[in-house]
C-alpha cells in the first residue's frame, strides 16, 4: 500500500505540473520503480502500471511520456524491481 501510494503521488506531480506545460522528467523513472516494488508486496501493482500506461496512451499531452528516455530508465528500474519474482 505505501509502494501504491508514493507512486500516486509521484505521478501526480509528474503528470500534472502546476507551472509549466508537460514535459518528461525524473519523476517518471522513479514512478517506474515504485511500480516493480508495489508489484512485490502484492500483485495488483500490476493493474497499477497498466493504468498509468494507458492513461498515457489516451491522454494526447502525456503521450511524450512514453517516448522518454526517462521511461527507458523506468522500464530498467522496474525489472531490477521485479526480479526477486521472476
Amino acid at each position: 500500500m505505501f509502494f501504491w501510494t508514493a507512486c500516486l503521488y509521484c505521478v501526480s506531480h509528474e503528470f500534472f505540473p502546476r507551472d509549466r506545460p508537460y514535459q518528461p522528467t525524473y519523476r517518471l523513472a522513479i514512478a517506474s520503480a515504485l511500480v516493480g516494488l508495489a508489484c512485490l508486496g502484492k500483485y495488483h501493482g500490476v493493474a497499477l502500471g497498466f493504468g498509468l500506461i494507458l492513461f498515457c496512451v489516451f491522454s494526447p499531452t502525456h503521450r511524450l511520456a512514453l517516448r522518454s528516455g526517462w521511461t527507458a530508465l523506468g522500464v530498467g528500474l522496474f525489472a531490477i524491481a521485479i526480479a526477486p519474482l521472476l
